[in-house]
């Protein structure tokens, strides 16, 4: 079985051999690289044989719809893979018995789309310094204990299907029919042979707050000070928009004395209790929810669930055209116009881009907000 891994990366040169010793196991591991990179990522990324590495330049700086788009164009062209994992750099999968082989536990269970429940990682106050030479689920393993606050997302799909993840990877469509975790539709998320039960599932750490100084560094130059006007204007990522180094020591003191949450659980067999949702399932296995009251729900949780109607990002993110390729081209060479204050050869060439893809919202956007500062008559020809 051959199984390749799609990631993006932005200055990840602390992260970097913690996750390529964590995924050595992987056949290929794709790193999709943004050329804004400044640090040793690269060198670092390339010296592991199982790493190849293809750049790409973001027009507008750190964009979740184009982030998305790359990834699944990625997903696509990957020839003679059995599966694909599609994981950011902080996220580390395992199964529910940690020392078990991921490969085995894809042949066992056959199926076509695997969830993971990805914990938040929260750096322990009695942690000590991190070793990239060792295991990451022996180093961090506290966290936050609420299911409700995990990543839960399909990491692992069979190659070759005609399926579409969205921003941040946590819903993917298939068939025209959205799956995530919160949509109530698990009963037809099995009948495509998706893992809807945590038997079936894997679990993982989304390292959230692994090292202080790390972080600190991660968020606020790395994320925060890196959002694209539309990231902010559409509310994407929206806990990267205004993150301070207060917000991020508050956040740490908080959570400093996090139970572990990174464990062996031992998952109930075959049990099928029809819940309507991912989510549910989770809760239902005690071996995830048993051990802190803040997984009770008395009410129940339908509350929480998202919408099973097809989603409003598809348009953004969906396969492309020749004429759609044409028109990406187009838009970053506008968007270097614009960087260098020539606005409005950027807005001509934004107008050309729509009149080879016409219904791109994302190229409107940019149009309005472009168009606007014509009018103000802010531009270096001027």
């Amino acid at each position: 079985m051959k199984i390749e891994l799609i990631t993006m990366w932005y200055n990840e040169e602390f992260l970097a051999p913690f996750f390529l010793n964590h995924y050595k196991w992987v056949d290929k591991i794709h790193i999709l690289l943004d050329a804004d990179t400044d640090d040793n990522t690269e060198a670092i990324a390339t010296g592991y044989p199982n790493v190849l590495i293809e750049h790409f330049k973001f027009p507008d700086m750190m964009d979740d719809v184009i982030k998305a788009r790359k990834i699944n164009e990625k997903y696509r062209s990957i020839p003679g893979a059995d599966y694909v994992i599609v994981v950011d750099s902080d996220e580390f999968i395992f199964c529910n018995t940690l020392d078990d082989s991921i490969k085995e536990h894809i042949i066992d269970k056959r199926k076509d789309f695997y969830f993971a429940t990805l914990w938040q990682i929260y750096q322990h106050e009695s942690d000590t310094r991190l070793d990239a030479t060792k295991p990451v689920y022996q180093q961090r393993r506290n966290g936050d204990p609420a299911i409700a606050n995990c990543y839960v997302k399909p990491v692992v799909v069979r190659a070759g299907l005609d399926v579409v993840w969205g921003p941040g990877n946590h819903t993917l469509v298939f068939d025209s029919k959205p799956m995530a975790w919160l949509t109530a539709n698990a009963d037809i998320m099995a009948e495509y042979n998706v893992s809807v039960f945590p038997v079936d599932m894997l679990q993982g750490a989304h390292w959230k707050l692994f090292d202080l100084d790390e972080t600190i560094t991660r968020r606020i130059r790395n994320r925060t000070n890196r959002q694209s006007k539309l990231n902010l204007a559409a509310n994407l990522t929206t806990h990267h928009h205004k993150t301070t180094i207060d917000d991020i020591i508050d956040e740490y003191n908080r959570m400093k004395t996090s139970p572990i949450v990174i464990k062996d659980r031992k998952c109930t067999e075959n049990v099928k209790l029809k819940y309507n949702s991912i989510f549910e399932n989770i809760l239902a296995e005690s071996s995830f929810s048993e051990d802190y009251e803040v997984n009770l729900y008395d009410e129940g949780v339908g509350h929480l669930f998202e919408s099973c109607a097809f989603p409003s990002w598809y348009d953004y993110i969906k396969p492309q055209s020749v004429s759609d390729t044409l028109a990406d081209e187009l838009f970053l060479m506008a968007s270097e116009f614009h960087k260098n204050g020539y606005r409005e050869k950027a807005l001509l060439l934004i107008k050309k881009a729509l009149m080879y893809s016409p219904d791109s919202l994302h190229f409107e956007f940019y149009r309005r907000q472009w168009e606007k500062e014509v009018t103000a008559g802010i531009d270096i020809e001027q």
